[in-house]
């Protein structure tokens, strides 16, 4: 469905005469290798690896594997278009962007369950097996904004990708972090 979506809303931007840029927010998770695994120790990873969408469904990581396969197929399409109406795509790929909520009362249902799945050590989840080992990739939510909109303002940012880490920690420090408040 994520992937549908994506294309068509980049398919109303190219049928749409004054749209000549997009920012695709991909996820961080499209870029390094799984959190838990031997690789994700020991692999150095940039905006051009990719990670392996059929290895994130096969261990229950939905969200990671349609960002993977969301932001290749916006760069698929974006390819395939005549030169004459190609728009010119960032994608940004940013890590688990944690900060102040927009709101008071609010509640990111996103982050926000993740980090109280690897607090809870839900078993299972993608989660528990990152608190056991590797590490958190972190970026604060008001960088992640200001990075869409560099993206938007800067000629030279079309046609490629960035990721977007502000920290690495432990996920196990990182959980006694937030469990401290």
């Amino acid at each position: 469905a994520e992937v549908a979506a994506t294309v068509s809303v980049l398919r109303a931007a190219v049928a749409t005469e004054s749209v000549g840029r997009v920012v695709v927010t991909s996820w961080a998770g499209a870029v390094l290798p799984a959190p838990g695994t031997p690789e994700s120790l020991t692999t150095y990873a940039n905006e051009a690896a990719w990670a392996d969408a059929d290895a994130a469904a096969a261990r229950g990581d939905g969200f990671t594997a349609a960002k993977i396969r969301s932001e290749a197929a916006a760069w698929a399409l974006v390819r395939s278009l005549p030169a004459e109406r190609r728009l010119a795509m960032v994608a940004l790929c940013p890590a688990l962007a944690l900060g102040p909520l927009p709101t008071a009362g609010s509640a990111s249902r996103g982050a926000s369950k993740l980090v109280g799945d690897v607090l809870a050590g839900s078993e299972g989840s993608v989660a528990a097996a990152a608190a056991t080992q590797g590490l958190a990739t972190i970026v604060d939510v008001r960088d992640v904004a200001a990075a869409h909109v560099k993206a938007m303002e800067t000629p030279h940012a079309a046609g490629q990708r960035f990721l977007l880490v502000g920290a690495s920690m432990p996920w196990v420090a990182l959980a006694a972090v937030l469990a401290r408040g």
